[in-house]
């Protein structure tokens, strides 16, 4: 199923900073800070009236007697209108697995973790979306499971130090599965390297080349496998999309 190089946002950032040192008396200049947490690329199809998306970040934590185990944070976004301009317009109520959404100034509707809810959604048995609709924007009533599972994994188990001058290789040190896509993202401060490959590509490679455009100093990889379906609700067409995301703070040197 092919879809648009245009992306929505779901922005969750976080800043971060890179510390300074002195050598011989002689201050050395500062690296260049870490850009903001990157957020999620989540994929929009060109042809759709509405995009539903369910997203499921990657969150690798010890856990005694257990190990490493991943709790994953759920969050998700939904758009109708005109996804390409964007401009988008009011559905009245939307929900996912019984949890609202919180309409932004511009029409979208966002779920983002709460104190009270940390991990946010939980996708790990179903994704059901509900949506009440809007007779005057012509957004339809919908209420559906979506039938695909989250792909599973990703995880960025690599070096964290990685070198601007070498080609530099990126994959998942877990399979990927259940995936029709997956995004691989290279990003330093005001430059990101984007690679969209099929679901069983399971590791891409920048060149030096590339690699020597990106900006020494912090930045993050990303690893985002995503399956797409589609559904027609009254004539309008509606894509749902689930989405696994990992990212990894670096250095590039």
């Amino acid at each position: 199923m092919k879809i648009s190089n245009r992306m929505l946002l779901l922005l969750l950032t976080s800043s971060l900073a890179l510390s300074s040192c002195k050598k011989d008396e002689e201050e050395e200049p500062e690296p260049a800070p870490a850009p903001a947490a990157p957020s999620n690329p989540i994929p929009a199809p060109s042809a759709a009236f509405g995009a539903l998306v369910a997203v499921q970040t990657s969150n690798y934590v010890t856990v005694p007697l257990f190990g490493e185990i991943n709790q994953p944070v759920g969050v998700a976004v939904g758009v109708f209108g005109n996804l390409l301009s964007p401009a988008y317009v009011n559905a009245g109520t939307v929900q996912v697995n019984s949890l609202a959404l919180t309409q932004q100034s511009n029409k979208s509707y966002v779920y983002t973790p709460a104190t009270s809810n940390p991990t946010g959604i939980d996708f790990n048995d179903a994704v059901i979306w509900s949506v009440s609709g809007d007779a005057t924007t012509e957004v339809p009533a919908i209420d559906y499971t979506v039938p695909r599972n989250m792909p599973t994994g990703p995880k960025y188990s690599g070096s964290t130090t990685i070198g601007r001058t070498a080609d530099f290789t990126l994959n998942s040190a877990v399979t990927i599965a259940d995936a029709d896509s997956i995004i691989y993202n290279v990003i330093s401060n005001g430059k990101t390297i984007t690679r969209t490959t099929a679901g069983s590509v399971q590791s891409v490679t920048f060149s030096a080349a590339e690699m020597g455009t990106l900006t020494a100093g912090g930045g993050y990889v990303q690893i985002a496998p995503y399956n797409i379906s589609a559904q027609t609700f009254s004539g309008k067409q509606i894509y749902f999309v689930n989405e696994s995301v990992a990212t990894k703070q670096v250095t590039f040197n």
